[in-house]
């Protein structure tokens, strides 16, 4: 299966998900435009994170706890001072597939 119908069966099934309020989707979809296609790992800032999804820090930090406790997410803590790691996980809890470029 390709990345456009991965995403694409990801994307419906987050948007009916009971447990993910609107706001955290469009922070997960945030998290996947910041993700690195050779690792899969995100490494965005919530200060950016807030800028793009038009909201304050702590509403990223609640839409990132509701993300992970739904299996849509995991947070890492990088090394000393490189801030969180983030993986984003498809609608079957497998992390999203890094994305071949030629």
């Amino acid at each position: 299966m390709d990345e456009t119908s991965i995403l694409a069966k990801t994307f419906a099934k987050l948007c009916r998900d009971s447990r993910i309020k609107p706001g955290a989707f469009r922070l997960w979809h945030a998290f996947y435009h910041h993700r690195n296609n050779e690792t899969g790992l995100c490494f965005p800032g919530q200060r950016l994170l807030s800028e793009e999804v038009n909201c304050d820090i702590a509403s990223i930090k609640k839409w990132t706890k509701e993300l992970e406790a739904a299996g849509w997410l995991r947070t890492t803590r990088g090394d000393l001072g490189q801030g969180f790691r983030y993986t984003l996980f498809d609608k079957d809890g497998n992390a999203l597939p890094c994305v071949k470029t030629k």
